[in-house]
């Protein structure tokens, strides 16, 4: 085995250690116990990201559970839908940050609407 070849185990080797890793600190941060306090409870949360989808255009429907949002989409088209799931958990927290996840990642629809309540939290938990 080369010099390359090495380089290239070894390479491949650290990028299955640094997926799995990140992989067991996604699991880790989900399954934080979720803490909503009396700055914004969570049926508090959940009506914002209501209110936020309504005015967000191709939003067809919106399911919030817990701290993450999932959002149904409706294509360019108007013929299928797509879905993302926004995770505004941080280790248990509402603190602004979120985590983005689409089927879609060409769409800005996800990220204009956890732009929008992200500002929303924000405004009320700091």
């Amino acid at each position: 085995m080369g010099f390359l070849d090495k380089l290239l185990v070894g390479g491949f080797a650290v990028l299955i250690g640094s997926v799995f890793r990140d992989a067991q600190e996604t699991k880790r941060r989900k399954n934080s116990p979720l803490r909503f306090d009396s700055r914004l409870s969570a049926q508090e949360f959940a009506d914002i990201a209501s209110r936020i989808a309504r005015k967000t255009p191709r939003v067809v429907w919106v399911d919030t559970t817990g701290m993450a949002v999932t959002l149904t989409v409706r294509s360019n088209s108007g013929l299928t839908t797509w879905t993302a799931e926004v995770d505004f958990n941080d280790y248990g927290r509402l603190t602004g940050t979120y985590w983005l996840n689409s089927e879609n990642a060409q769409s800005t629809v996800p990220r204009f609407f956890a732009n929008a309540l992200q500002e929303e939290v924000v405004k009320r938990v700091r």
